[in-house]
């Protein structure tokens, strides 16, 4: 049979150097922030992605832009542009197909 060792981790306890009170004042910290958020609506929840969403496309537009502008020197960004004209020709393309279709 195999010696089992326990090993002492910080989830265990060892080597904790917090006291008992820095502890609990701690967790009644957690919990008084947890107590005190303030749940959203829905409707803020659809404005606050909303807003988001539209973030997300100003900031692809810039980077498209700049693509074309041949102003991007990091390969990463120019990578991402690339990537992201080449959905929107194909988004434009599917349409274009379905409009001949019916």
């Amino acid at each position: 049979m195999s010696k089992w060792t326990l090993v002492g981790t910080n989830a265990l306890g060892f080597g904790d150097q917090e006291t008992k009170e820095q502890k609990a004042r701690r967790m009644r910290k957690f919990d008084n922030m947890i107590r005190n958020t303030k749940v959203k609506t829905e409707e803020e929840l659809k404005k606050d992605a909303d807003k988001a969403f539209r973030a997300e496309q100003e900031r692809k537009d810039a980077l498209v832009a700049a693509y074309d502008a041949k102003k991007l020197k990091s390969k990463d960004a120019i990578k991402e542009a690339r990537a992201i004209k080449h959905k929107k020709n194909n988004k434009k393309a599917d349409s274009a197909l379905e409009a001949a279709m019916v």
